[in-house]
């Protein structure tokens, strides 16, 4: 899925913007096996300002870690 983003800043910064890969992430730490709503997390530039971003929200579907046959 895709998460737009609307950004504030020094023109010099902005137009020449390229978030690396990664930039835009889901941070699962700690949830249990199940549905969430989650926002995104948005790793921007120190001096830029995120104004907006489409879905606000995402949900996501943590699954329970399968065990291998051996029992880990």
């Amino acid at each position: 899925d895709l998460v737009n983003i609307t950004v504030r800043g020094p023109r010099s910064t902005v137009e020449s913007l390229e978030l690396e890969h990664g930039a835009v992430y889901i941070d699962a730490t700690g949830l249990e096996p199940g549905r969430h709503t989650v926002v995104p997390t948005v790793d921007l530039p120190a001096d830029v300002e995120l104004v907006k971003q489409e879905p606000a929200s995402v949900v996501v579907q943590v699954l329970r870690k399968r065990r291998k046959a051996d029992g880990r």
